[in-house]
């Protein structure tokens, strides 16, 4: 007798043990072997927040503003945490015990009698489950890192709004920029079509340079009905994100910045910590190994206890009570609980290779973003210098044709090419602009200063 108690004593100690303790999750893959800087990076400068404030454009901080409080789909990401708050008070409620209180009344009598009885019952039970193994902790850890995913997609969604408000503010300003200098050449063009008329009048010309002329004014005409197309469109996205009626009449005129200085990057391991997606799919990670555990120990012993007070008198004195403990053992479920644990470690094992997946895709972009940075500023500069040759040869050719040396056929060519490096210059800083924004978005961070945070709901 005494070697089957002492045999059942350590086989008890080896399932405690072996239950407790049940971690599959490799965590040295949350810091993998990074670089110390980026490729086109070589000093460590540390990232600088609120980075939007470096444009200088009050109004679109009050932009973003309004669009932080006010858009549908962030203001249903924000009930999404609410809801995963509540989740986890609901599953950490399995670790206390369970209170109930119950009351029954009855009236009997015989059929035709006289004489009728009334009886009452009342009844206290309390039931309670035993985290042996940390079943119930594993469970309420598991909720826990899925509340803070969900707060963390919250961030990264706000961080998405606030990139995407930004891009059509200044896809606004672009397009504004760009009819401007749309309705500025189609003026050219039109004193130009007046000059070859005159000329063709005076017998100076031949009817085709007036015809080449007028064509030039259809393709400016042209040009501006297809862009106020493009403004209207992104003013219709942006009323969208503010969550107000597409109205279109949501206009921006100013001046494009010029971004000159290189972005602070910081170093690539700062990155891990810092951007929220990362954030949130390791927390995702984190949840599937406390599954697992969980799972795995769904196929232990489970010990409950539950005690019941019943037959409550006027005097609040009961007349029976009991007090039960249960042990509860899975022995056959056909490889139902096998199964479900074998699941729980290949969702685990997947959500490894997405947070990796998750951490090299972010270092990638970030890449991307810095080269193009630097590509980018590049070709503004040599836009630049294009647009002066541009500038003195159609001046050049435009006097050669005044003097009957050349054809008009190549001063609309030179027009055209004048034309075309100066919407290029426009668009160009627009590109630097919007690779900010995506570069400042693909490193995490915070946009805004803290006197424009969203108010608090």
């Amino acid at each position: 007798m005494f070697v089957i108690y002492r045999h059942s004593l350590l086989c008890v100690f080896f399932l405690f043990f072996t239950g407790c303790a049940y971690n599959q999750l490799d965590t040295k893959i949350k810091n993998p072997s990074l670089p110390s800087n980026f490729n086109n990076n070589n000093v460590n400068i540390a990232l600088k927040e609120n980075w939007l404030s470096n444009f200088n454009d009050k109004d679109l901080l009050d932009i973003v503003n309004i669009a932080l409080n006010n858009n549908f789909e962030l203001k249903q990401l924000g009930f999404d945490v609410k809801i995963k708050q509540q989740e986890l008070i609901a599953t950490n409620s399995l670790l206390f015990p369970n209170l109930d209180f119950e009351i029954n009344t009855s009236k009997d009598g015989e059929i035709g009698g006289s004489s009728d009885t009334t009886s009452l019952n009342a009844s206290l039970d309390l039931s309670y489950e035993v985290d042996l193994w940390g079943k119930l902790s594993d469970s309420k850890k598991s909720a826990n890192m899925d509340l803070l995913e969900t707060k963390a997609l919250y961030e990264e969604a706000k961080q998405e709004l606030i990139s995407n408000v930004s891009l059509l503010y200044y896809k606004i300003i672009e397009s504004n920029k760009l009819l401007d200098l749309y309705k500025k050449n189609l003026l050219t063009s039109k004193q130009s079509y007046e000059l070859t008329l005159s000329r063709y009048k005076q017998g100076l010309s031949e009817a085709l340079d007036t015809l080449l002329a007028k064509n030039s004014i259809y393709t400016q005409e042209l040009k501006i009905s297809n862009l106020q197309t493009t403004k209207s469109q992104a003013i219709y996205q942006l009323e969208q994100l503010l969550s107000n009626y597409p109205s279109g009449k949501l206009d921006i005129n100013k001046d494009l910045p010029l971004i000159k200085e290189k972005a602070n990057v910081g170093i690539p391991s700062e990155l891990i910590e810092r951007k929220a997606s990362i954030s949130a799919s390791w927390n995702a990670l984190l949840s599937k190994d406390y599954t697992l555990a969980f799972t795995h120990k769904q196929r232990l012993p489970s010990l409950s206890i539950s005690t019941s007070l019943e037959n409550i008198k006027d005097d609040g004195l009961p007349t029976l009570w009991s007090l039960a403990t249960g042990i509860t053992a899975p022995i056959f479920n056909a490889g139902k609980l096998k199964a479900n644990e074998q699941i729980a470690y290949y969702e685990l094992k997947k959500a490894e290779q997405e947070y990796l997946k998750t951490v090299f895709d972010s270092l990638t972009e970030i890449e991307t973003y810095i080269q193009e940075e630097k590509n980018l500023k590049n070709e503004y500069e040599i836009l630049k210098t294009s647009n002066e040759n541009a500038k003195k040869s159609l001046e050049l050719s435009f006097n050669q044709y005044l003097k009957g040396l050349i054809e008009y056929s190549t001063v609309l060519d030179l027009q055209e090419s004048f034309y075309n490096t100066q919407s290029s210059i426009i668009q160009m800083q627009a590109s630097i602009i919007q690779n900010s924004i995506n570069l400042h978005k693909a490193l995490g961070g915070d946009f805004l200063p803290k006197d424009y945070k969203e108010d608090k709901q």
